[in-house]
């Protein structure tokens, strides 16, 4: 068994955005046993000095934990649609995206080790979208990844691209035995980048019907990654 450091978060349920509940921080360090893994440490420090992870760099593309910069960008990209950020809509304005988004970057990466992060096109420097992994509302105990990529840099592979360097990471260096993508049956694309991915041939690819009244519209596809 694998014995680490785990820092805590504390909820406050009055901490809310617009609603929609954020996190708070009580710095409480649980220190399992002296059995540390140095690279979850590092991460740890990187972060509680407020330099960004690096996740993943493919040939094409660099992956790393986001930063408030990013912020602008990514709601702009966030606005074209293509992805379901778990329960948490795009919000209104860029002000209430800001504070939203601050309050992730502050704490999410810490609590979970993962997150959506910020994807990168090298040779220019660009931001293109947003992709990670995150705790599923929708299925019980499940880790999902999801993927959004910029209308513009669209149709180049780069959903299949950094899918993989996720799937690599998640695997490699957190250690997840399954991960989970859910995909609206109309969006074509994102179930083909599923299925590059090898998230589950189609005949694996299960139908979810409407559960929980999370789902108001058009059922799911579930690629279940074994």
């Amino acid at each position: 068994m694998q014995l680490f450091i785990m820092t805590g978060l504390i909820f406050d349920e009055k901490a809310l955005v617009n609603g929609v509940k954020v996190f708070t921080c009580a710095a409480v360090d649980l220190l399992m046993e002296s059995a540390l893994d140095p690279a979850f440490l590092e991460r740890d420090r990187l972060r509680k000095s407020g330099i960004p992870v690096k996740i993943a760099e493919t040939e094409r593309l660099l992956i790393r934990e986001t930063i408030p910069s990013d912020i602008p960008d990514l709601y702009e990209i966030w606005k074209q649609g293509g992805m379901v950020r778990g329960t948490v809509p795009v919000l209104n304005t860029l002000d209430e995206e800001t504070e939203f988004m601050e309050a992730y970057i502050r704490h999410a990466y810490l609590f979970y080790d993962f997150g959506l992060w910020t994807v990168i096109e090298k040779q220019s420097g660009q931001i293109i979208g947003q992709a990670g992994l995150f705790v599923s509302e929708l299925l019980d105990d499940a880790v999902e990844l999801g993927y959004l990529i910029g209308q513009s840099y669209r149709g180049k592979g780069y959903a299949q691209e950094c899918g993989r360097a996720i799937l690599a990471y998640a695997e490699e260096v957190l250690d997840l035995e399954e991960l989970h993508v859910l995909i609206e049956r109309t969006n074509d694309t994102s179930l083909h980048v599923a299925q590059k991915l090898d998230l589950g041939h189609i005949d694996r690819i299960r139908f979810m019907k409407e559960r929980r009244q999370k789902i108001q519209k058009n059922p799911w596809y579930i690629g279940i990654k074994c």
